[in-house]
């Protein structure tokens, strides 16, 4: 995953995260926010597994904010445990599922 996206993708978990009252909470925005920059609108058991995994990355987010130590090493590991996974459990690093492509639907006048 690109420097780029990566910070992209961590800034909007951190707003998602900033107010919430609880670790799951912030987890299930972390999933969200991941889900949606996926453009994952379905289900699958594949996808849970990630969004399983990346929860983590939220709710470590998450303790940065509530923590007296005002720290990121939590969250450094937390994104890179979950990035580790993915890798070992899909033989592809995680910031593959970021390059997906749109295709170009053709303009039709009718």
């Amino acid at each position: 995953m690109t420097l780029g996206t990566t910070t992209s993708l961590m800034r909007a978990v951190a707003e998602a995260v900033a107010d919430c009252e609880s670790e799951e909470i912030a987890g299930a925005n972390g999933r969200a926010v991941l889900r949606t920059r996926l453009g994952w609108t379905t289900d699958r058991e594949a996808r849970a597994d990630v969004l399983s995994h990346f929860a983590a990355v939220a709710q470590a987010v998450f303790q940065s904010f509530v923590a007296s130590d005002d720290t990121v090493a939590g969250v450094q590991d937390a994104l890179s445990e979950s990035e580790t996974w993915y890798a070992a459990s899909h033989a592809t690093p995680f910031g593959v599922l970021f390059e997906h492509t749109v295709s170009e639907t053709p303009l039709v006048d009718f």
